[in-house]
């Protein structure tokens, strides 16, 4: 299975310059998409026609992770580099875990579909806002979701919660998607996630040096806003703010979700 590479995009690169001229625009005409419409568009492109107007809703299952592990999680996330593994889950409730530690922001990381939840942390950047989950997270959940046949759930700690973010079914569904996609998978998700999600965090706004100063390039969509683009992608993201006490999140209920199976109410096509 593929794994997490921070190296597969660089982040933020010079031809950022760019971007950064279209993003600092004066604002648009109601008769034109914003830019963040515009960017889901560039990935919706890859899938079958109105397949985004009608996600079904699909069966999820509760999982509980003590407050005890959030708060071990919380301060790993403060470590310069990245740690993730996987959780040891009895009776939907997170027990353990383990993992292990990256270098220089990246961290090799198997998403293995066998096991039932894994995560990794974001660790502060100084030069953004906010650090939700990138391209090559959704990249890597997309191809082994789509290899395996299962929505796999994944968990990132940030600065600012913890990401629940799996992908929906129905984008794993092999027929729905057009025929670029279908015939390189990989290559196609590689470039339209890092030409349309690395884009939309740019839209958060960050810093970056230039000639010795700092150089702020401003906010143009909420933090909610970002999570509603996700979701219009078909990369359910649903943000969990820290809490001293137990969290209850909602994943995928595997056991009830047929990817290419006989459930009338469920049934994809592979």
């Amino acid at each position: 299975m593929q794994s997490i590479n921070r190296r597969l995009f660089d982040d933020f690169e010079e031809s950022d310059d760019e971007v950064m001229v279209s993003i600092d625009e004066p604002s648009k005409s109601k008769e034109e998409y914003k830019e963040q419409d515009k960017l889901i568009l560039n990935w919706q492109k890859n899938f079958r026609d109105n397949l985004f107007s009608n996600l079904f809703e699909i069966p999820l299952e509760q999982i509980k992770i003590p407050a005890n592990i959030i708060n071990e999680l919380r301060l790993k996330r403060e470590n310069v580099n990245e740690f993730g593994g996987p959780f040891v889950i009895e009776n939907n409730v997170i027990v353990s875990y383990s993992g292990k530690e990256g270098k220089g922001g990246e961290i090799d990381m198997d998403i293995n579909p066998n096991i039932k939840l894994m995560y990794h942390t974001h660790p502060i950047y100084k030069s953004r806002k906010f650090s939700p989950p990138s391209e090559i997270d959704l990249g890597t959940l997309f191809l082994n979701s789509v290899n395996s046949k299962r929505a796999i759930p994944h968990l990132v700690f940030t600065k600012e919660g913890i990401y629940v973010v799996y992908c929906h079914p129905q984008i794993l569904n092999k027929m729905n998607h057009l025929d670029d996609l279908r015939n390189n998978l990989n290559g196609v998700v590689d470039f339209n996630l890092k030409e349309t999600v690395q884009d939309m965090r740019i839209l958060l706004g960050y810093t970056k040096e230039r000639l010795g100063r700092q150089i702020e390039i401003p906010q143009k969509i909420s933090l909610p806003e970002f999570i509603e683009s996700m979701n219009k992608m078909g990369f359910i993201t649903i943000l969990h703010p820290y809490t001293d006490s137990d969290l209850i999140i909602d994943i995928p209920a595997d056991n009830e979700i047929l990817i290419g199976g006989g459930s009338i109410k469920y049934k994809i096509y592979y």
